[in-house]
């Protein structure tokens, strides 16, 4: 649930829908790239307003829960294996891979005035 009348899921299609429970309808719905082959959850950010979901070639993506808007998707070269869960923090998103988990983190823009960027690192 993303209030008391929105609720957004994930499928067994890999499609990510937003369902408003008040009107019993479909208020949205996307396919989530390359995620069609592989067990996925999808995680909530604690503020509700974005969710993430990963992709069978170690990709993570971002969507608006309001919009289903692609917001940003997260990368690394290393990272290649199908992304088994996800999680959304204030600062940072957290993905498995089976045997690790990836973290990247949102870096703030610096005194040269850089526009603000996503880091990624292993862990």
């Amino acid at each position: 649930w993303i209030d008391d009348k929105h609720l957004v899921c994930l499928t067994s299609g890999s499609r990510l829908v937003r369902i408003d429970a008040a009107k019993k309808r479909i208020a949205g719905k996307v396919q989530v790239p390359d995620c069609r082959n592989h067990v996925n959850r999808f995680g909530m950010s604690p503020e509700r307003d974005r969710c993430c979901v990963g992709d069978s070639k170690g990709a993570v993506y971002i969507y608006s829960t309001d919009t289903l808007e692609q917001v940003a998707v997260l990368e690394h070269r290393r990272c290649s294996k199908p992304v088994t869960s996800c999680c959304l923090a204030k600062n940072s998103v957290i993905a498995s891979t089976g045997d690790l988990l990836w973290r990247w983190d949102r870096v703030a823009a610096g005194a040269e005035g850089e526009p603000e960027r996503s880091a990624d690192a292993a862990a």
